[in-house]
């Protein structure tokens, strides 16, 4: 699993330091654009302990973990709610 937070959040290292110790999450990261180096510096080494998550476009994505992922121009699937 990975995880990404983006923008302002109120969080310091004490609060990420859990996400270590879980066995499926491989990456974590967040974009701290609005955050001071203060507040956000601690945060980044803990989670530096941690790979970064691939960053990818929706079509990678889908090509890669969607239901029809590895059939390249497959129709990807829709829920119940027809979106």
């Amino acid at each position: 699993e990975e995880f990404l937070l983006v923008r302002k959040l109120s969080i310091d290292a004490d609060a990420v330091r859990p996400f270590l110790g879980r066995p499926t999450l491989k990456a974590f990261n967040w974009f701290w654009e609005d955050v001071p180096w203060s507040r956000a510096g601690p945060v980044l080494e803990v989670l530096n302990q941690l790979g970064k998550p691939a960053l990818l476009r929706p079509g990678e994505w889908l090509a890669k973990y969607g239901r029809n992922a590895g059939e390249i121009g497959a129709p990807v699937e829709r829920g119940a709610g027809g979106r």
